[in-house]
């Protein structure tokens, strides 16, 4: 497989029940240029932090609430409701065919007081 060398680590925040609308660029660690992910799939899981839990809380699967596009298709679109409990998680997004991490990091969903 071609360098991406590891993970990048992106931790976030959103407010539970809202919209998660978010675009990643993947590039390759030693040049910067394009890595296409025409023709691959994705798979990002949410687990709670802390925990020693083979379930994750939230799965996304490429095609649905994860598109991918751009020029190049190295490009990832993340389209969700963060429809998950009030805490913190951690997070990563693989390419299922490369057995590869491609994006990690921790995922706080805070209260919204208005929409619960």
């Amino acid at each position: 497989m071609e360098d991406l060398s590891r993970a990048a680590i992106l931790d976030a925040k959103i407010l539970r029940n809202s919209k998660f609308d978010y675009k990643f660029v993947v590039t390759r660690n030693d040049t910067g240029a394009a890595y296409s992910l025409a023709g691959k799939t994705l798979k990002c899981e949410i687990k709670k932090k802390g925990q020693d839990s083979a379930v994750s809380v939230k799965t996304l699967n490429s095609g649905t609430e994860m598109i991918i596009g751009g020029v190049s298709s190295n490009e990832i679109t993340f389209d969700f409701i963060a429809d998950i409990a009030a805490d913190t998680y951690v997070w990563d997004c693989d390419i299922i065919e490369d057995s590869y991490t491609i994006y990690r990091g921790d995922l706080v969903v805070l209260q919204d007081v208005t929409n619960g």
